[in-house]
């Protein structure tokens, strides 16, 4: 809990002046101030009620690591299997394991695969005492009402926020070098305090935001407004090492209306990585959290305004492969995918998201950044869970270096993570499983001696035993 608080502290001058913006987010663009005040300004005057976005935060709401809906309710799975698995060129036989266990309020799942060819054992399984560590896939508590959640496992889905700075953060893009991180959520009523590191043996990416909801005990208009900020650091790889703080970031959101359960949420955001560019986004949230018992409903529209020398949600699905502390390169390794912060030029893009999660069955997780400039520069992530009594499908995608939504459906490139999963239950308690993985693999360093990855593609048919053999992990 240290390593979350020590940035918060750094960054008490910004909290402790909200109204002069311009004074803790300098840009050398009058524009982008007098935007930024105008929008701020409109935000305070709409009506609200209440407002909470925990679900967004994280794996919190991640249909995978569902848990017991009830004391007394709690399961067990064991499983194990074989097959084969192919690692870029090479084909190995493989072994793996599995243990998970739901009760309320934790949730453990554990899982080991192991491979071997005809030249030997595929060593990044085994080479090192981590590997240990990598057999946690989620250790979660989430407490009954709410105010608490702590995860260890990989990152997949992490977000602070409005996602300006940190969105869909990944800690497994390379899979042989994936790390362990944590997330953890501590709320009241008024004060939100939310956290990540994206390793839990070595301090490396951490980040942390502090929200808090001044008018939370009165019958004010203004009672859901919610003032946060957010810091991040990379302690592995300094952005700058003339600050201490490798990102910043400020929010305000609140509730204009509500009815049915829908409610309409609009919100500004003001980021800056010190030492190179800032940006502002605004945009609203329309939300349900439970359709009539039976799903959480969540739709976002915003636009983003970016200086030169910044990206939005610049910690993301491929921070760890392919920022200012590695590269990702092409196929053949002759060029350099993406772009380095400092060659962004300045340009503005909408984003737009939907999430559909039917409790305990389904999850539509849509978000796409499309950016309007002369670099291709927009995202697209998608999340995809269905289970039913004999089949479970899974699908977590990140695409970068996308030009406009057209580009969805031309070549993946080389700024492409996929994971594929699909289970079936052939007779009792043997069942089929298939992993197609679009990952990455290290394959030397730079001149700066950055690590360098290219795109391996993965595919593991597997038989598995699975007992209580009825039951979906």
């Amino acid at each position: 809990m240290n390593v979350i608080l020590a940035p918060i502290m750094l960054s008490i001058p910004v909290i402790t002046h909200p109204l002069p913006f311009p004074r803790c987010f300098v840009s050398t663009s009058l524009t982008f101030c007098f935007r930024f005040t105008f929008l701020w300004v409109i935000s305070l005057a709409c009506w609200s009620n209440s407002y909470g976005q925990a679900a967004l935060f994280g794996s919190l709401d991640d249909p995978s690591d569902d848990m017991a809906r009830s004391k007394g309710r709690s399961s067990s799975i064991f499983e194990g299997g074989v097959g084969f698995s192919l690692v870029g060129p090479q084909w190995y036989t493989g072994g793996s394991i599995e243990y998970s266990r739901r009760t309320s309020p934790y949730y453990l799942h554990l899982a080991g695969l192991v491979r071997a060819g005809v030249y030997g054992a595929y060593l990044p399984d085994t080479d090192e005492f981590y590997d240990l560590v990598r057999l946690v896939q989620s250790a979660r508590y989430g407490s009954p009402t709410g105010g608490k959640y702590v995860r260890i496992g990989p990152l997949d889905r992490t977000r602070l926020g409005a996602g300006h700075l940190v969105n869909f953060l990944n800690s497994e893009a390379a899979l042989d070098a994936k790390t362990v991180g944590f997330e953890v959520r501590l709320a009241s009523k008024s004060v939100a305090l939310e956290g990540f590191s994206e390793n839990i043996t070595s301090i490396g990416l951490i980040g942390a935001r502090l929200s808090f909801q001044p008018f939370s005990g009165t019958s004010s208009p203004f009672s859901s407004l919610s003032v946060s900020t957010t810091v991040v650091s990379d302690q592995k790889k300094r952005l700058s090492t003339n600050n201490p703080i490798d990102g910043q970031e400020v929010g305000i959101r609140m509730q204009a209306y509500s009815t049915g359960g829908f409610s309409f949420n609009p919100f500004v955001s003001v980021a800056r990585l010190p030492g190179f560019g800032q940006g502002i986004m605004f945009g609203a949230d329309v939300a349900h959290d439970n359709f009539v018992d039976f799903a959480r409903l969540h739709f976002r529209l915003a636009l983003h305004y970016n200086s030169a020398d910044f990206k939005s949600g610049y910690f993301g699905a491929f921070y760890t492969v392919n920022s200012h502390r590695a590269q990702v390169v092409s196929e053949d390794e002759s060029q350099r995918e993406g772009f380095d912060l400092r060659s962004i030029e300045r340009g503005n893009s909408v984003e737009t998201e939907l999430r559909m999660y039917v409790f305990n069955r389904f999850e539509f997780w849509y978000s796409f950044h499309r950016y309007h400039g002369i670099q291709p520069l927009s995202e697209y992530h998608l999340r995809f869970r269905f289970l039913a009594d004999r089949f479970n499908v899974s699908i977590g995608q990140d695409r970068a270096g996308l030009v406009g939504f057209k580009s969805l459906f031309e070549s993946l490139g080389d700024e492409n993570r996929l994971r594929f999963e699909f289970e079936y239950r052939l007779v009792g308690p043997l069942w089929t499983r298939v992993l197609a993985d679009y990952t990455y693999v290290e394959v030397g360093k730079t001149v700066d001696s950055l690590p360098k990855y290219i795109v391996q593609r993965r595919f593991s048919p597997i038989v598995v035993l699975r007992y209580p053999s009825q039951r979906s992990r």
